[in-house]
């Protein structure tokens, strides 16, 4: 249905719990590891954006008893991997997702410049859904696994792109999304194929 990948995608946001780890979990390693992402679809794409730091990150000890973590390049592969094979979708996680969308759409009829941008992509695409606002009833009829769907959908090994700019040594970022992706079953979510 209509914004069921839009809707889904935030509630990835804001879920963040996968495999046996509950999101508190997942946003304490997300916070060691000085990681951050934002999780969002437009007409043509959903993207997953990370930025974290390419050095090692959560040490542990001090002076000659210092232990090196991993890098937030592992981090946020190891990260990635979670989320095309054990990511757990949460109603808590929907129902924000959807006040989300609800508060947006309301506050295009308070501004002048948010309304008169709606009514100008109205009219350029002839009402396509696609191109404007999710509105209030729309939302409200996103169910957790019309979202979780539409979302896994979009996440088939095969058609993933990873693009991956910083300050990295090339031969060790590709190793390491060998070990992390290249390792992710080639028929992983193909149950959710359409």
């Amino acid at each position: 249905p209509d914004g069921s990948l839009a809707v889904g995608a935030r509630a990835m946001q804001e879920g963040g719990s996968f495999g046996r780890f509950t999101r508190e979990q997942v946003e304490l390693f997300a916070v060691d590891h000085l990681i951050m992402v934002e999780i969002n679809c437009n007409e043509e794409a959903l993207t997953m954006d990370f930025v974290f730091p390419t050095t090692n990150v959560g040490n542990t000890g001090y002076g000659d008893d210092k232990r090196l973590g991993i890098t937030g390049t592992e981090s946020v592969l190891q990260i990635v991997r979670e989320i095309l094979v054990e990511f757990n979708w949460e109603e808590d996680a929907l129902g924000r997702s959807k006040q989300s969308y609800r508060t947006a759409h309301e506050s295009l009829g308070k501004s002048l410049e948010g309304y008169s941008t709606e009514m100008i992509m109205d009219a350029v695409a002839s009402g396509d859904s696609r191109f404007l606002s999710i509105d209030v009833d729309t939302v409200n009829a996103v169910t957790l696994e019309d979202a979780k769907n539409a979302v896994m959908s979009q996440l088939m090994p095969k058609d993933i792109e990873i693009s991956v700019s910083g300050d990295f040594v090339v031969n060790d970022v590709m190793d390491m999304i060998l070990k992390y992706l290249g390792t992710v079953p080639a028929d992983a979510n193909s149950e959710y194929q359409v």
